[in-house]
C-alpha cells in the first residue's frame, strides 16, 4: 500500500499546485477532504474550487488559445498524443501474424483469420475517432 499512498500523495500535491497556479486558495486539508476517490459532477467540482470553469472541449481549446496569445479568430491545430496502435493494427503486424502461424496449427489460423475478415468495418475506421460501435455480423441465407 505504500506505493499507492505515494502515488496518491503525488496526485494531491500536483492537484494543489495546479489549483494555486489558477489562483485558488484551496489548502491541502480541504483538498484531502474533497478527494478520497470521490467523483464530482462538473457543477459540484466548480462549487468546491476543484475547477475554474464549466464548458466543452471546444471551450477549453478556445481558452488555451487565448491564454497562449493566439488571435481570437484563430483555429489551432490539435495534435492528439500519443497516437498508439489499436488492437487490430497490432494484431495485423507481420511479427504478430508470424507468431500466430508458428504457434497454432493451420486450422486454428484459418478459423481465426475468418473471424478477422469480419472486422472489415473496423479496419476502414481505424484512423477515425470512434466512441461506440455495435457488434454485428449479418448473414443472408
Amino acid at each position: 500500500t505504500k506505493l499507492i499512498d505515494d502515488c496518491y500523495d503525488q496526485f494531491l500535491t500536483k492537484a494543489l499546485e495546479g489549483r494555486k497556479k489558477a489562483g485558488s486558495k484551496l489548502d491541502r486539508k480541504t483538498l484531502e477532504g474533497l478527494a478520497g476517490g470521490r467523483v464530482w459532477t462538473g457543477r459540484q467540482a466548480k462549487e468546491n474550487g476543484l475547477i475554474d470553469e464549466l464548458g466543452s472541449m471546444q471551450d477549453a481549446i478556445k481558452m488555451a488559445a487565448k491564454l497562449g496569445g493566439l488571435p481570437a479568430n484563430s483555429d489551432p491545430e490539435l495534435l492528439l498524443l500519443p497516437k498508439g496502435k489499436s488492437f487490430l493494427d497490432s494484431f495485423l503486424e507481420p511479427k504478430t501474424q508470424l507468431s500466430l502461424k508458428s504457434g497454432l496449427d493451420i486450422s486454428g489460423v484459418t478459423s481465426l483469420f475468418k473471424e478477422v475478415k469480419g472486422l472489415d468495418s473496423f479496419l476502414r475506421m481505424r484512423n477515425e475517432p470512434l466512441w461506440l460501435m455495435l457488434p454485428y455480423n449479418l448473414q443472408v441465407k
